[in-house]
């Protein structure tokens, strides 16, 4: 008769195996997500993959007929262009700003607030790819 340690062992054991299972399940479901992601991504048709995972969601659940999927299309585009220029918009503030604060420090504070500004921009710059 088995002891009852052993009964416990085996009963971890089991709930372990199990648990690496859902583990690699949900690894390898989110592995092919992006692996899709990218597929979908170098399709010529679509200028950007956000926009296009867009339109597909929005056209799934909404059903959404051919005339309403061109307008959803225009609609996110011209709200992508209007983004980008608001953007260009703050890094012409966030400069000036720059500017206006290196106009405070004497130069040893400024070379130290370039740095500072380097790489700040540099880790905006990757969030961004």
């Amino acid at each position: 008769m088995p002891k009852l340690g052993d009964r416990k062992r085996a009963g971890l054991f089991v709930l372990l195996v199990f648990l690496c299972g859902a583990a690699s399940g949900t690894i390898g479901a989110n592995v092919w997500e992006r692996v899709k992601t990218t597929v979908s991504a170098t399709d010529s048709t679509a200028p950007y993959p956000t926009r296009r995972r867009a339109i597909e969601w929005f056209s799934e659940r909404l059903n959404l007929n051919t005339d309403q999927r061109e307008q959803l299309t225009l609609i996110l585009d011209e709200t992508r262009s209007s983004y980008k220029l608001k953007e260009r918009e703050i890094d012409e503030l966030r400069e000036a700003g720059y500017t206006r604060i290196r106009e405070i420090l004497d130069p040893e504070q400024a070379a130290q607030f370039d740095v500072l500004v380097a790489k700040r921009r540099e880790k905006r710059e990757k969030k961004k790819h």
